[in-house]
């Protein structure tokens, strides 16, 4: 135990040289202007009380913020409105939950899914200004995709992204190894985590579709619940769906001759 503490200690403690520099310079930058002044004001000194937290969080992003910030504060023409709109912006960020990785990327997810929501009423306008009616669109050959029912693509897809946001929530507490990371590249994590899904699972079903592989499903109903189901575990396991790539790739490419 003493000996997996000291592990997880000098892994907390390990420092970062750019970080280091950007404090050393914000607290340059301080020092500079209570030598200038001689007094700090309330807004400079709540910015100086916020160091500490910008310190634990260890966002580069927020660090590089804080140095302009500092900047701003040493000059002598500064608007105290501003200094205070500037500082309680910084201090929001710098909130508990603000500062979580999991958090940010299930915000992430939420932005996938705002997406969804922004997408429909385009849809739905195209949908009803064609004129389009579901059963006469049904009857018609061009209505199926190679043969396919476009719900059973749908659900396939639909299946994957379930599968890959489920993996996002069974997996929350390792995104504790990205504090420090960029938000904005945690947010990009979480919107795209279900794309991917939804890539691999309609993947994995054309391959199924074309027999590449040797799977055998009976048909009717029950083939398309383990199409959904086969479209779950891909969006769910990344490495499943790599493993299929890979073999699909052999396929075609064969082997390397050494």
């Amino acid at each position: 135990m003493p000996v997996i503490g000291s592990v997880r200690r000098t892994r907390r403690d390990r420092s970062d040289p750019e970080l280091d520099a950007d404090f050393e310079e914000i607290c340059r930058l301080i020092g500079q202007r209570f030598e200038r002044i001689g007094a700090l004001d309330p807004e400079f000194c709540r910015f100086v009380g916020l160091l500490p937290d910008l310190r634990n969080i260890k966002d580069r992003a927020l660090v590089r913020e804080a140095k302009i910030i500092a900047a701003y504060l040493g000059r002598d023409d500064i608007e105290p409105a501003a200094a205070q709109r500037i500082i309680s912006g910084l201090a929001d960020r710098l909130s508990p939950l603000s500062g979580l990785p999991a958090l940010n990327v299930m915000f992430g997810v939420l932005l996938f899914f705002g997406a969804l929501l922004a997408i429909d009423p385009v849809l739905s306008y195209f949908w009803q200004t064609a004129g389009w009616n579901l059963t006469a669109a049904s009857q018609y050959p061009g209505f199926y995709v190679f043969n396919v029912s476009p719900w059973l693509i749908i659900a396939v897809g639909t299946a994957g992204g379930l599968g890959s946001i489920v993996s996002i929530l069974t997996r929350i507490q390792s995104f504790a190894a990205l504090a420090g990371t960029d938000r904005r590249l945690l947010w990009m994590v979480g919107a795209v985590r279900p794309v991917i899904g939804i890539a691999f699972a309609l993947f994995i079903f054309a391959v199924l579709q074309a027999q590449i592989l040797p799977f055998n499903f009976v048909a009717g109903p029950q083939a398309n619940f383990e199409f959904v189901a086969l479209a779950f575990i891909a969006g769910f396991s990344e490495r499943l769906s790599r493993g299929v790539i890979s073999t699909v790739e052999g396929r075609f490419v064969g082997t390397k001759s050494e």
